[in-house]
């Protein structure tokens, strides 16, 4: 078996670059090697450990591709979908949130899981 790479990102809590990079609109945003968080979360632990599948992601797309992809397929839900549902329509979202609850998740997460998420 492959070692895991374990990283977790550097947690920033601050209300004012939360909302600024998320437009007022997340309580938690990661732009690697960064999790922003405001400074009264609710649910951390399960709040990080979505944050932290997306480091996963954005490590395993190096980077710009994970933004990439994200926006291309933010856009293309939004053809049918409303702001919201195009958001949660995701693959890596659907990833982080089918899974944000199982603190265990990253220690057994394959690389590449959020591909399964497409066909959702």
């Amino acid at each position: 078996m492959l070692p895991r790479f374990l990283f977790k990102g550097f947690l920033i809590r601050s209300d004012f670059w939360l909302k600024l990079l998320s437009l007022g609109k997340a309580s938690g945003l990661t732009i690697f090697p960064f999790i922003f968080v405001g400074k009264q979360i609710k649910n951390k632990a399960q709040l990080l450990n979505h944050e932290r599948i997306h480091i996963r992601q954005q490590i395993e797309t190096l980077f710009i591709i994970f933004f990439v992809l994200y926006f291309i397929e933010y856009f293309f839900h939004r053809f049918t979908k409303k702001p919201f549902e195009a958001y949660k329509a995701i693959s890596f979202e659907q990833e982080a949130y089918c899974n944000d609850d199982n603190l265990n998740y990253l220690n057994n997460r394959k690389p590449y899981s959020f591909i399964k998420y497409y066909k959702k």
